[in-house]
């Protein structure tokens, strides 16, 4: 079995609904979709941290059902903030803080999900987290060395496997080389 992954909600948001503004890629949902079957393939341990499940759920007022039901289907693990967690968060929240004295009360919230689900991950044995944001998760692991690798989608050709008929057609379909 593959070291466990953690999946950020934008990943979970893109593979459900796709993008949600006019200036994103429009492949995200199709590469977040082959990026969760591509972990469930390599046996990888998918973890969705419980931060995650609620940010989805508030995501998806209208449709929360639908939201349950892709999460569901996927297979994903719901990893829960436990002790272990809550040591890594006041470390990770402690350092991020001190490099930024001036942050808003907005952005302290917004960060302080990050770091809940940067600490869920290292709580988890977790070796990646994949986001479509990046930037602000690096800055939670940043003081960790190699122990957790935060991630973007990958493109499109690296997520289609060459000899692969149903993805042959998929790469032909895109243009890409199989």
């Amino acid at each position: 079995m593959v070291d466990p992954v953690v999946l950020d909600t934008n990943i979970l948001v893109f593979a459900i609904e796709g993008p949600s503004e006019p200036n994103q890629d429009t492949d995200l949902k199709q590469r977040a979709e082959l990026l969760v079957e591509k972990e469930l393939e390599k046996e990888s341990r998918v973890l969705l941290p419980t931060i995650c499940l609620a940010e989805l759920l508030a995501h998806n007022q209208r449709n929360r059902s639908k939201a349950l039901e892709a999460y569901t289907r996927l297979g994903l693990e719901i990893r829960s903030f436990d002790t272990p967690a809550a040591m890594h968060y006041g470390r990770l929240y402690k350092a991020a803080l001190a490099e930024r004295k001036s942050a808003s009360p907005s952005t302290r919230a917004i960060l302080g999900n990050d770091a809940l689900i940067a600490a869920t991950a290292l709580a988890s044995g977790a070796s990646r987290i994949y986001s479509h944001n990046t930037k602000d998760f690096r800055k939670w692991v940043k003081n960790l060395g190699d122990t957790l690798a935060v991630l973007d989608i990958p493109p499109l050709a690296a997520l289609v496997s060459p000899g692969d008929p149903d993805q042959l057609i998929l790469s032909q379909a895109e243009g890409l080389e199989p």
